[in-house]
């Protein structure tokens, strides 16, 4: 007990010092190998082995696909069909932005692809019409809440591995909830709309509809690909995103002829760059986790819990509980391939089903990435609008208690996220 104590609370003191995730796992875990008198050699021995999984190809190249999305004019034409759809709406651009945010979610499968493609974007255009920084800036970091949950999805790939359940199950748990976020923000949008007297765009038209759906067509395709593929046993979760990689690099280059090969080689740049950030956590996580496991902390915890209550529902909210604290103050990936593997022997003991957990636990982490100290989605809309952490943590309160509310929903009513995996 002592051991794993020693070895949290040094993660958690290099944390508060500002030190990077990854490196305050990966010193911690040194640390703890020289207090066991471990071999050393072991520690890259284990780093290397978190990483030698198939299913962790999928990260990179969801991410490669978000970027080929960002800069071959996918994005631009998924904001123009939405504005088409629900632009006549009071609020319609908030609207807009909830709805393109669920599309472009089922193509690149993050909260920071989608503030950092459709944010720009979504913000200037809300402004322009008469929309307000601190409303346009809210509804935006609360629509890349979807990113991670309706499917494909990163963070769903690497609680699928590290759990050892369905990323493909995951991936169908993930549909229901995220439209039903998308819906309940769009109510809230509406709700905005009506008190402040925000304006609408131009009436609904049919022909304006058909001629972005045209447009947008082959943008849209891209989702049933993904989907249609991975339902069919075509191919898997991780295959997916190099299909989808590959089907946006044709559809940029020789359909809208918005990319060129110096924008494939930016791509490629930042797609390395952003993965190999991600890998090295992976790998540094996975050696932290199985530190806490050598000195049996799964069966700690375990004890501890069950002592306090039995009841699956009552620890499920405590767990939820638990992640939203986590999810504030550490990186969802590291968050995840730190504490799955604890909980893990828990709930097979309870019988809790780990596809609904996952579900529920990516989504607090996706909800992580809006809240101070830590929130990526956050500081990039920050930096984007140059909001201060003051004023956004004020703004996004009323959003943040939507999205808390929901996720209670979804513990308590389970077939929701269940049902469409319940149908493989």
């Amino acid at each position: 007990m002592n051991d794993c104590l020693i070895l949290i609370s040094i993660m958690l003191l290099l944390v508060f010092m500002n030190v990077p995730v990854t490196y305050s796992l990966a010193v911690s875990s040194l640390a703890f190998f020289i207090m066991q008198k471990l071999n050393i050699l072991q520690f890259i021995i284990r780093l290397v082995g978190t990483l030698d999984n198939f299913a962790f190809l999928a990260a990179p190249l969801f991410i490669f696909c978000g970027n080929l999305m960002n800069k071959g004019g996918v994005t631009d034409r998924i904001f123009n069909f939405a504005d088409s759809l629900v632009g006549h709406i009071r609020g319609g651009l908030g609207h807009v932005n909830v709805l393109a945010s669920a599309m472009f979610a089922g193509m690149s499968g993050s909260a920071i692809a989608d503030a950092a493609g459709l944010g720009p974007i979504e913000i200037k255009a809300m402004t322009d019409h008469g929309y307000d920084l601190d409303f346009s800036v809210a509804i935006t970091g609360a629509s890349a809440v979807v990113g991670p949950i309706i499917p494909p999805s990163n963070i769903m790939i690497l609680y699928g591995v590290v759990a050892e359940v369905s990323i493909s199950r995951l991936f169908l748990g993930g549909v229901f909830p995220g439209l039903i976020i998308a819906a309940a923000e769009m109510l809230m949008v509406y709700l905005y709309a009506l008190k402040n007297n925000y304006p609408r765009n131009a009436g609904f038209s049919l022909k304006r509809v058909w001629s972005e759906f045209k447009h947008s067509f082959f943008s849209l395709l891209s989702v049933a690909v993904i989907l249609v593929g991975i339902l069919t046993g075509f191919f898997t979760a991780t295959e997916a995103g190099s299909v989808a990689s590959l089907y946006v690099i044709l559809v940029s280059a020789f359909i809208y002829k918005e990319m060129n090969l110096k924008d494939l080689w930016q791509s490629v740049k930042e797609s390395a760059a952003s993965s190999g950030v991600i890998l090295l956590l992976c790998g540094v996580a996975g050696v932290f986790g199985w530190c806490l496991s050598f000195v049996k902390a799964p069966q700690l915890i375990t004890h501890a819990i069950l002592s306090v209550t039995e009841n699956k529902f009552v620890i499920v909210l405590l767990f939820c509980g638990l992640y939203f604290v986590l999810g504030m103050l550490m990186d969802g990936g590291a968050c995840i391939l730190c504490t799955v593997p604890i909980i893990v022997p828990l709930f097979k003991m309870l019988g809790i089903d780990l596809i609904y957990f996952g579900v529920i636990v990516c989504l607090l982490m996706s909800i992580g990435t809006l809240t101070p100290p830590v929130g990526t989605c956050m500081f990039v809309i920050c930096k984007m609008t140059g909001m201060p952490i003051e004023r956004w943590t004020k703004v996004m309160t009323p959003w943040l208690l939507l999205l808390i509310a929901l996720v209670v929903l979804f513990v308590l009513v389970p077939p929701i996220i269940n049902f469409l995996p319940g149908l493989l």
